[in-house]
């Protein structure tokens, strides 16, 4: 029989924030424990496998990469894919973090014209004006052929890479680190912005969850911020991308999340029941893990006082309208009242609804021009597929 055992000590301060251990038992028995090693051991060659041939992908381009990752259901599975024979396998995604946008589009163009649509022949700088200028700040090539296999990379500038992880000024690339992704290539400044941006998808999170909640639920409302007011999810999108993605990727969203956790615990564990022996994470275990969050007006105000101030202030903006607030109060007591609100799940939404629209809806006008019509449509109806 396996089961875990997850003890919670909170301990509180003067501050306004609260801090926790916690402390993780696992109790197995000789068996379950072989089963487990088996299964971990063919999980752990999988991944290496994925990463080895994700690796070698990017040997391919010789234009200097600082920072790579892969996404989606083409690098980690999701619930759905596989299942239909007449369905292509998902293109591998990947988003490349480059130092110069310009230099690297022209060493590109020189190795891989045939990755770029017509616009390439315009030259390295309209390339990275129409990447810079429009959208989520991303030049697409979909639908590229590197040897067999079929991949389709996003190549975004440092600055504006670590500067939405920071500060959610769109939420395209914040948004897709929420979820688990392959990092192939790292940087330190990115691994720091992505720790916060972690810690700010929890406190949404919080701020959008009743007062007990399931773990299922906690990894479902985060991996559905970045498809808030993404039109993609009407027309294009699986609509049950979120629940594909959490029932497959549980196992990763549990260790993606669990330092945040223990560091941004303003909420105790009620309870857990045992999962099955020698089985790896499934979502129907983690619908059995309860927390119950703080309800407390000063730890609340905290949470949205914190966030990165793009979503904050279109918050507290639409509080200050709809209370019709005279006096003039500072951000951390507006953010305590708004907080407290009875509509705060419906402000946080908008705000983040607000922010992921627009670039979502000019990157996808980008991609036409930029993948080409050919690729574009081929690209629409593989998409319109799988829903």
């Amino acid at each position: 029989m396996f089961q875990l055992r997850l003890n919670v000590i909170a301990r509180s301060n003067c501050a306004v924030t609260t801090r926790c251990v916690k402390r993780i038992n696992f109790v197995r028995g000789d068996a379950s424990k072989a089963a487990t090693t088996t299964q971990e051991q063919h999980k752990q060659s999988s991944d290496v496998w994925a990463s080895e041939h994700l690796q070698h992908i990017l040997q391919h381009f010789d234009a200097p990469i600082r920072f790579a990752a892969g996404y989606g259901s083409g690098v980690l599975k999701q619930d759905g894919y596989g299942l239909n024979p007449n369905v292509k396998p998902p293109m591998v995604d990947l988003i490349f973090g480059v130092t110069h946008p310009e230099h690297w589009h022209s060493l590109n163009l020189r190795q891989n014209p045939s990755h770029y649509s017509f616009v390439s022949a315009l030259g390295a700088k309209s390339v990275t004006a129409l990447q810079e200028k429009w959208g989520a700040s991303m030049y697409f090539n979909p639908d590229v052929l590197i040897g067999e296999q079929r991949i389709k990379y996003g190549v975004i500038s440092m600055k504006h890479l670590i500067q939405d992880l920071n500060e959610w000024n769109n939420f395209y690339v914040a948004g897709r680190f929420q979820k688990p992704i392959r990092i192939l290539r790292g940087d330190s400044r990115v691994k720091l912005s992505n720790d916060e941006n972690l810690a700010n998808a929890v406190r949404v999170a919080l701020l959008l969850l009743p007062p007990q909640f399931s773990e299922y639920q906690l990894y479902t409302t985060i991996v559905g911020l970045s498809y808030l007011g993404d039109f993609r999810m009407i027309f294009g999108e699986n609509p049950k991308k979120v629940e594909n993605i959490v029932n497959a990727q549980v196992g990763y969203l549990r260790v993606l999340y669990k330092p945040v956790l223990k560091d941004l615990c303003d909420h105790f564990v009620a309870g857990i029941e045992s999962v099955s022996a020698g089985e790896e994470v499934q979502a129907l275990d983690v619908q059995k893990v309860v927390f119950s969050q703080n309800m407390d007006a000063k730890l609340r105000g905290a949470l949205l006082f914190e966030l990165p101030k793009t979503v904050r202030d279109k918050v507290l903006a639409a509080f200050h309208k709809k209370s019709r607030m005279d006096t003039v109060v500072s951000a951390l007591d507006l953010s305590q009242k708004a907080a407290a609100s009875d509509s705060i799940q419906s402000m946080v939404k908008q705000a983040i609804a607000e922010t992921v629209r627009g670039p979502a809806l000019t990157q996808s006008i980008k991609g036409l021009i930029t993948a080409g019509p050919t690729k574009s449509f081929r690209y629409i109806g593989e998409k319109l597929s799988k829903r």
